[in-house]
């Protein structure tokens, strides 16, 4: 969770002094576990507020990271651009597709499935799946900020 605020104040170029606003739409098996580290969390991601549940509206323009146990949203109205943020999505897509690619390229490789330990093609399947996900999701943020855009 802080991982993921350091990096969208380090993409947005928003200073780390700055207080920011921030939901956490979790998995619902989680709600609990993060609500007791609540003050911990805003105190280490210099949040004003925080938001924490499963069932919570993400703000309408903001950043999002994904971690395992659910997403981050930090509001950035008034902080940021919405087109600025659309690059940085559009950045991290791209990036996900260079990553698709090599994956789909070793699954061509008739010799990798052969040759490869079933580990090693079971981790390369999951990180695939995982990397669709988040390319999917990345590309819904994408669309809902550009018709922020008048």
């Amino acid at each position: 969770i802080i991982k993921g605020l350091r990096n969208i104040r380090g993409e947005n170029n928003i200073p780390p002094g700055k207080e920011l606003s921030a939901t956490l739409l979790l998995k619902e098996e989680s709600v609990e576990k993060i609500k007791k580290q609540e003050a911990l969390i805003k105190k280490l991601g210099r949040l004003s507020r925080l938001e924490v549940g499963s069932k919570l509206k993400k703000p309408a323009y903001s950043a999002a990271s994904i971690c395992n146990i659910g997403t981050l949203y930090v509001d950035l109205t008034g902080i940021t651009d919405p087109k600025d943020e659309i690059k940085r999505l559009e950045k991290q897509i791209e990036a996900i597709h260079a990553d698709l690619s090599l994956i789909q390229k070793k699954f061509e490789n008739p010799n990798f499935a052969k040759n490869a330990p079933e580990k090693i093609v079971k981790e390369e399947e999951t990180r695939k799946i995982r990397l669709e996900e988040k390319k999917s999701f990345l590309l819904a943020e994408t669309e809902k900020l550009k018709s922020l855009i008048p």
